[in-house]
């Protein structure tokens, strides 16, 4: 083979973003963990990459293999997003202050201030 990308086009033909996934779900996870995601799916391995690679040393494995492994893909995704974000309703935390609301509230002060002077 000639390169990285020759290899992910024949192992995965069909989504070199799959690969990535996997590659990530490999880095990040423990052995223990990784051992069980035929059990739990690639997809939700991918999830506990995430918190895995937030927490590092301090992974909790076994409570969020265990969290994996009951909840339906779409709840274990929401979960993992609250429990990075701290938002309840699991959707992302896109910033809690928007550059638009900071610009706008400069904006309004500083109008008031032109008004004033003659």
């Amino acid at each position: 083979m000639k390169s990285f990308d020759e290899f992910l086009e024949r192992r995965f033909p069909e989504s070199r973003r799959k690969a990535y996934y996997l590659m990530s779900i490999h880095e990040h996870l423990l052995p223990q963990a990784r051992r069980e995601l035929k059990e739990v799916g690639w997809t939700k391995g991918l999830e506990l990459a995430k918190i895995a690679r937030r927490d590092r040393q301090d992974f909790d494995c076994a409570t969020w293999l265990h969290k994996a492994r009951e909840m339906p893909k779409e709840q274990f995704k929401q979960e993992v997003e609250k429990e990075l974000t701290g938002r309840l309703d699991g959707k992302p935390n896109r910033g809690r202050l928007s550059t638009s609301s900071c610009t706008g509230a400069r904006f309004r002060s500083s109008s008031r201030r032109s008004r004033r002077r003659p």
